[in-house]
């Protein structure tokens, strides 16, 4: 939990290159919402402590919510591959969709602790 704190950027996502977010600086949905998923759901289940992982659980969210067009299509996708390559932030992708619809879900449970 620590380390995957630390990674969290400001703007609440996290870089595909976790260790280094300079190398990858783009925005990317997909891996924020899957660690957004993964502390909540720990909150949730009561493996993580609410009072030191609530606040990054919201900014990843409010980060992702960011990246939600008018119509309904999540940005910042990055496609499916073996490494982090630059991408078209207009990108979506299945998968990220479904990570993002899990981390809603695990946000709607923790909003009704």
């Amino acid at each position: 939990m620590t380390a995957a704190l630390s990674a969290q950027q400001p703007d609440g996502m996290w870089r595909a290159g976790l260790l280094d977010p300079a190398a990858h600086p783009a925005r990317e949905a997909t891996g924020t919402a899957f660690m957004t998923f993964a502390l909540a759901w720990g909150i949730n289940h009561r493996l993580l402590p609410r009072a030191q992982t609530e606040a990054a659980v919201m900014r990843g969210w409010n980060a992702l919510t960011a990246s939600v067009q008018q119509d309904g299509k999540l940005l910042d996708c990055q496609p499916v591959g073996d490494a982090p390559l630059g991408f078209d932030p207009s990108h979506t992708e299945p998968f990220g969709v479904g990570a993002f619809l899990l981390a809603g879900s695990e946000i709607a449970k923790l909003m009704t602790q």
